[in-house]
């Protein structure tokens, strides 16, 4: 599952369609669209953050592209959501 959390009062809402555009195109997954905090634009895979505006988990906010190489990586390894 993918899920894309964005700033609506920074209008990232664009954004976050374009990419969850490029994700159903590429990955043949649907991504949810949901309202975030403020200044937010995060992805997340099962359950995982893969990319985050706030840079909390990468250095550099990676290019659509490589979140879609990333999913993809991620789906032909088989994740899942771990639960602690």
């Amino acid at each position: 599952m993918i899920q894309i959390y964005y700033c609506v009062a920074w209008n990232y809402y664009p954004r976050a369609a374009r990419l969850a555009d490029l994700i159903k195109a590429k990955c043949g997954i649907e991504a949810q669209l949901l309202s975030g905090k403020r200044g937010e634009f995060t992805v997340w895979f099962n359950g995982v953050a893969i990319a985050d505006k706030n840079l909390s988990v990468c250095d550099v906010f990676p290019p659509f592209e490589q979140i879609v190489e990333t999913i993809l990586r991620m789906q032909d390894q088989s994740w899942v959501e771990i639960h602690i």
